[in-house]
């Protein structure tokens, strides 16, 4: 029986890596700078992945990371436009979305499957073995590392991103137990979602359209010591509850809160809490989606 991995997908793959006591079969079509901790393979062990020209040259597999498991007695297959993900151990194998990258393992959102039939990893163990006829010698990799250039990742989302994304934050008591609906988004979800820099000498009104009742209200942003203010009526006791606000045009959004009792709550906070999010510092979790 298969089952899905949704949080902490790589400290389930690097502790299979490193539990196994025989050589192990990855077939992985990225293969980062960060790839030899993440799959600490033992000797003897067989890895596939992407190390074509043009994957090398955009930073995607690096040739110096490969080296690191060839020269550990890994053998190494290059097989072009490779694009599965599929991990082969002693005793569990998985198949999902995962590159054995840094951006996979701190950014991006994974999901694999695990099973621990004997059946279905042979399956795994025999898809890797199809793909190595391309073995790329210490030399090889040595060679294509004059190829490489360091990944470029996309800048900061641009403030255009909030017409098209979600704002999932936890609410908190920021204000006190009597004044619970009174919420104090952090200064970088006013200035990433709201698109409201701090400070700003003309403070908006806010329509809120609650998702469950469809009733309007319309708000005034309030200045409050270090931060701005939003009178939110679902947002009262109890706590924990989560917040969701989509844009609907220009100071205009919708809302509703989700609260333990939601059949969706717990997967709301999973994704508040395991979501990669760059403006976040400290405090309460909150990310745009």
């Amino acid at each position: 029986m298969a089952t899905l991995i949704t949080t902490n997908v790589w400290n389930e793959i690097t502790a299979a890596a490193k539990n196994t006591q025989k050589p192990s079969q990855v077939a992985v079509a990225y293969f980062g700078s960060k790839g030899p901790s993440l799959l600490p393979l033992l000797k003897g062990s067989a890895l596939v992945a992407d190390v074509s020209i043009p994957t090398v040259t955009q930073g995607s597999t690096s040739p110096a990371a490969l080296n690191q498991l060839c020269k550990a007695g890994i053998d190494v297959y290059s097989v072009q436009y490779l694009h599965a993900k599929v991990f082969a151990f002693e005793t569990v194998a998985f198949v999902g979305s995962t590159n054995a990258s840094e951006r996979s393992d701190g950014t991006l959102v994974e999901a694999a499957l695990r099973t621990r039939t004997a059946s279905e990893i042979r399956a795994v163990r025999n898809f890797v073995a199809s793909l190595c006829v391309t073995k790329l010698s210490a030399s090889d990799l040595k060679d294509l590392e004059s190829y490489y250039k360091p990944p470029k990742f996309a800048t900061p989302q641009p403030i255009q991103q909030q017409n098209y994304s979600t704002l999932l934050m936890e609410l908190t008591l920021e204000q006190g137990v009597d004044r619970a609906s009174q919420v104090q988004p952090p200064k970088s979800v006013w200035e990433s979602f709201f698109g409201l820099k701090h400070p700003t000498a003309t403070l908006p009104t806010i329509t809120l359209v609650n998702e469950r009742t469809l009733v309007p209200e319309i708000r005034p942003v309030v200045k409050h010591h270090h931060t701005y203010t939003i009178e939110i009526s679902d947002a009262d006791l109890p706590r924990p509850a989560i917040l969701q606000v989509r844009r609907l045009g220009p100071n205009k959004y919708s809302y509703v809160v989700h609260r333990p009792a939601d059949a969706k709550f717990s997967d709301i906070r999973r994704i508040v809490r395991t979501l990669h999010n760059p403006f976040w510092v400290s405090g309460r979790r909150w990310v745009l989606v």
